[in-house]
């Protein structure tokens, strides 16, 4: 349209088959987990969507038929606004203690309009509004934001958001929302100083328990959550072996609406930057949660160790312990995380990647569960249009069934594996060719094969 405004048009732009999600853990986990949008469709000026709620999520246009987009900046403003029409449409129904997942029935217009200007040196406002709808659903939203710069160091953000929700009788139905059409809203305030040697804010976001982002990633609802750190610097002399050090302490409150705690959060950290790309981490937890009625009182210790020795090898470690709450039986417990990644440069073209999650959960009567992710990377890069990538991914996920109040597998075992060309002119102009497939097994039936598929993707950039 203009060399700053650009138009992209798209007719089945999910290629969700090309960019495998990483793995992570699933087990014991109350709320919905984030997968990062991967589609070149969607990412293409998807900055201009962000606020401080992610009302905004396009992973939730699951399989659209199509899609237009618009984006970019003239002087002072800023727009970015889509439009999709999604054959398979999820929903995350969100709450305070927990989230579940959907599938609307019937296909639903998805869209989303965002607009923002600069005002002054450094600050900015802007509006934002999303709607979806379908055979008797809608979800519609629409607020203001702001950033405002008090001087060189001292910052103000908020954001005010209201909703319009009505869902298919089903949907009320099977998961026990609200029936009907109604309403809520959702509030962000934060202030924040960072100067050379000191970093300050404070958070205040409130949720209302019938707000809904349908198109958006809020997962929780019903909530009000307030926050308070301080943190101080050090940086180091030139030549020196560390480069920067920070320790800080934050303290955060969670509650619903009502009054109810849901958390009490205090940390205390200590962060160590240096030279190889050193990255040093270490925290102390003490945490209160309420689940279920009941009220449970924590500890926690984590640290992450990360580094560079040469141009051609980086290695990170990231571990944690403490208390944890067997959310299947609202029990206390205690685990252990484990997470080793591995990078190596093998040569000018092949790039490997090999990362790992280990995850138990003991419990009084025993262990209940000892979890294991691992992912592998290959990639050999012929130019910078065109690589080859494989990818193999397990999970393996061990149970006691003795320890459950209902039936469980006692093992299972889930194997993917991908081979990938591709050849990309440009973000949007590419071809692929893959292959992948999946298998499954359980402790009484071994691993077999369940899916396969060979796939051809075709992109062009129409782009006005």
């Amino acid at each position: 349209m203009t060399p700053n405004l650009i138009l992209n048009a798209a007719i089945n732009p999910d290629f969700s088959q090309i960019e495998a999600d990483a793995l992570q853990l699933d087990v014991n986990e109350r709320f919905a987990l984030f997968y990062p949008e991967k589609r070149p469709f969607f990412l293409e000026g998807a900055d201009f969507f962000t606020t401080p709620f992610q009302a905004v999520f396009t992973r939730n246009v699951a399989a659209p038929d199509w899609g237009l987009k618009a984006s970019g900046k003239i002087g002072v403003h800023a727009l970015g606004a889509f439009v999709a029409r999604d054959e398979r449409s999820t929903l995350l129904l969100p709450g305070s203690q927990g989230s579940q997942n959907a599938l609307l029935p019937g296909k639903t217009e998805d869209a989303a309009l965002r607009y923002r200007r600069d005002v002054g040196h450094g600050s900015s406002l802007g509006l934002l509004a999303t709607a979806r709808q379908g055979d008797g659903y809608e979800n519609r939203i629409g607020g203001l934001d702001g950033l405002i710069r008090l001087g060189a160091s001292d910052l103000v953000r908020f954001q005010a958001l209201g909703s319009r929700t009505e869902y298919p009788g089903e949907i009320v139905a099977a998961y026990r929302q609200p029936g009907g059409r109604f309403s809520g809203h959702a509030l962000f305030g934060a202030y924040e100083h960072l100067s050379q040697r000191w970093r300050w804010s404070g958070r205040y976001e409130e949720v209302a328990p019938d707000f809904r982002a349908d198109l958006g990633f809020m997962p929780q609802v019903d909530r009000r959550y307030g926050k308070a750190l301080v943190e101080r610097h050090w940086w180091a002399r030139e030549g020196s072996w560390w480069t920067s050090a920070r320790v800080g302490v934050d303290s955060s409150r969670t509650e619903t609406r009502a009054g109810e705690l849901l958390e009490r959060l205090d940390e205390v950290w200590i962060m160590l930057d240096g030279v190889r790309e050193l990255d040093l981490f270490v925290q102390v937890s003490d945490r209160t949660r309420t689940f279920a009625g009941r009220r449970f009182e924590e500890s926690l210790l984590e640290g992450r160790f990360g580094i560079r020795p040469t141009g051609a090898l980086s290695f990170g470690l990231y571990a944690m312990t403490g208390d944890e709450i067997d959310y299947a039986h609202a029990r206390p417990g205690e685990q252990v995380r484990l997470q080793p990644t591995l990078g190596l440069n093998l040569g000018r073209h092949l790039r490997a990647e090999l990362s790992h999650s280990w995850q138990r959960l003991d419990v009084d009567p025993g262990r209940l569960f000892t979890a294991n992710l691992t992912e592998l990377h290959l990639i050999w890069q012929f130019n910078v249009r065109t690589f080859v990538r494989a990818i193999a991914q397990r999970s393996l996920v061990e149970r006691d069934p003795a320890l459950y109040a209902f039936p469980v597998e006692a093992r299972s075992d889930r194997l993917f594996s991908q081979l990938l060309f591709s050849y990309k002119l440009n973000p949007q102009t590419v071809f692929f060719l893959g292959y992948s497939e999946t298998g499954f097994g359980t402790a009484e039936i071994d691993r077999r094969r369940e899916e396969r598929t060979l796939f051809v993707k075709l992109g062009y950039a129409l782009s006005l």
